[in-house]
């Protein structure tokens, strides 16, 4: 009988981000989605968009109120899930905030997000569906 909770999850190293100067700067740990986290990733950014369609409304970041879209959700779902601790990690509206308060960090995060994933991509061999 195959037994898959025996089986090792396939390595997804944690990488320490670095964002910003010294104005505004902080760091961030981040691994590559797997298949179990993109999914994760999926349902979080459909489920804030579905509030924001049905009427709820974002809070307000810096005194303006924020017009979600649904690739920024998908983005910001992302990247709360490639965060391995959940518990410290920065949460879907914090990156919200981010994206609207600090562009250029936000962008940086989103590309050296961009390049984990890309890496951790290029590396897998047969460890699961691809991850779009």
């Amino acid at each position: 009988m195959i037994d898959p909770f025996t089986w090792a999850r396939a390595h997804r190293p944690i990488s320490e981000i670095q964002l910003g100067n010294s104005a505004r700067s902080f760091s961030l740990n981040l691994r590559a989605l797997d298949l179990i986290g993109s999914y994760w990733a999926e349902d979080l950014a459909a489920r804030n968009w579905a509030d924001y369609e049905s009427g709820v409304d974002f809070p307000p970041v810096g005194g303006e109120p924020i017009q979600l879209s649904r690739s920024l959700c998908e983005t910001c779902a992302a990247l709360e899930a490639m965060q391995p601790d959940l518990n410290i990690a920065m949460k879907f509206d914090q990156l919200v905030g981010l994206a609207a308060t600090a562009p250029d960090l936000f962008e940086e995060l989103v590309g050296k997000a961009r390049r984990i994933n890309e890496e951790y991509q290029e590396g897998k061999s047969d460890r699961g569906a691809e991850i779009p």
